[in-house]
């Protein structure tokens, strides 16, 4: 037995019992098999961003939250203690905008919290934000810039834990697209820092969204595809038909793919542990017949697959055809012994896409079922990332959400060019539409 599969056997518990491991080669999204550790956002996504302050200033990820104790502090005053408490209470904290008091958003009380630092580190990995400057430096305020903050950053201080913490390396499919498109926003962002901090949640948890979306768009597909994967989205309030594209191409066909997503996950995974080299393949690039370790994995998964064989009774798999004539039969092989074990593990992993898409990103429209949808406010903030200060014209402003994952039809689009109208800020300088601008928000 080769060595890659006699390793990945030892993985999978085949000498004693059958172990269901997972992310065995790489980690491909932050997402958890059990319910307690699954980010579900009860506090929204600000304790994300409190994850990703703490970890690009240098401090714990962790945080434990003490109430505010006027006694901790410098203050004194003759106002009613309770009073003053209220006056700090963590839900007005939370709402200034301050780089020093991001880092002090607490994480959930629950073992939620080992989800939000892995999404954490997730966006940081996506987005490339160590090395975006710009973002760093808007995360860097080394002092409170007024007495509340200083009241508040004394109260505050020693709430950090120093305990170690583990190293999550994730693989992803082009980053280098949305870590482009994310720079891009923040240097529009930051010309206005009022509206960075009031909104730099929003566009995290916007790129987190559209990049799990694409993902698993794909992560199934046995051909390569552009960047981005057309997912059509309506906008909120806005009544839908059965021949909408936003029915036909959007979220019923994410939600396809994620029905089996762990499985997916799994077939990769092993995939690339029996490839004789340290890169990860996806299945577009494995199936490839220009392939470099076509023959070599031929070799290796057939045996492996005889080796899992052995782990069931022989009735279990009595319905599958182990034919190994080419690559992706034995691929195929493999992906229905998994889904025999298919079970309430698989189910939890995918409702991590639920939980994000119900932030905001979804709405019920009768029997026609879920569609992905934008707020009213998403598409302004997304327009103010986009555009920025200056203006541009209306189609480069739908071909920019486009890059970014958000594909509208002709009557979405119609709605969205009504909104900019209330709001004042298209602007027309001829009755032909190509001479249409949006002007900036910020």
């Amino acid at each position: 037995m080769n060595n890659l599969v006699s390793e990945l056997c030892s993985v999978l518990n085949f000498q004693k019992k059958l172990k269901y491991k997972h992310d065995i080669s790489t980690s491909l999204l932050p997402f958890y098999t059990r319910n307690p550790e699954r980010v579900k956002f009860t506090e929204g996504f600000g304790s994300v961003v409190g994850v990703i302050a703490r970890k690009l200033n240098g401090e714990s990820m962790e945080i434990t939250q003490k109430p505010f104790e006027l006694g901790s502090t410098s203050l004194e005053t003759i106002v009613d203690t309770e009073i003053v408490v209220k006056l700090f209470d963590q839900s007005n904290y939370q709402q200034m905008q301050s780089a020093k008091l991001l880092q002090y958003q607490p994480l959930a009380t629950d073992q939620q919290s080992k989800g939000e630092i892995r999404l954490g580190l997730f966006l940081i990995q996506l987005l490339k934000l160590q090395d975006n400057q710009d973002f760093v430096d808007a995360f860097k305020a080394e002092k409170p810039v007024n007495l509340y903050e200083k009241i508040l950053y004394e109260s505050l201080a020693d709430s950090n834990e120093n305990t170690p913490e583990a190293s999550i390396a994730f693989t992803f499919y082009d980053n280098e697209w949305f870590s482009g498109c994310f720079s891009s926003d923040i240097k529009h962002f930051l010309t206005n820092k009022d509206y960075f901090y009031q909104h730099i949640d929003e566009l995290l948890e916007f790129y987190y969204f559209t990049y799990v979306i694409q993902l698993i768009s794909r992560i199934s597909d046995t051909t390569e595809h552009q960047t981005i994967i057309p997912l059509y989205f309506t906008l909120e309030n806005e009544p839908v038909s059965q021949s909408r594209l936003s029915i036909q191409q959007g979220y019923q066909l994410v939600y396809q793919h994620g029905q089996d997503l762990l499985i997916d996950m799994d077939v990769l995974n092993y995939l690339n542990a029996l490839i004789p080299d340290n890169c990860f393949y996806w299945k577009s690039q494995i199936l490839d017949e220009n392939f470099k370790y076509r023959m070599e994995l031929l070799v290796n998964l057939k045996q492996f697959i005889e080796a899992y064989r052995e782990q069931f009774p022989v009735t279990k798999l009595a319905d599958i055809d182990f034919n190994y004539n080419s690559l992706s039969s034995q691929i195929n092989i493999l992906r229905l012994i998994l889904e025999k074990h298919k079970g309430a593990t698989d189910s939890r992993y995918a409702k991590s896409l639920e939980e994000i898409s119900q932030q905001g990103y979804l709405r019920q429209h009768g029997r026609l079922g879920r569609v992905f949808s934008l707020s009213n406010q998403t598409i302004l903030m997304l327009t103010a990332a986009i555009v920025g200060s200056h203006k541009m014209l209306l189609k480069d402003v739908f071909n920019a959400l486009q890059q970014r994952g958000i594909y509208f039809d002709r009557l979405t689009r119609e709605q969205v060019v009504r909104l900019f109208e209330r709001v004042n800020v298209l602007e027309k300088l001829s009755d032909s539409g190509d001479a249409q601008y949006v002007k900036g928000i910020l």
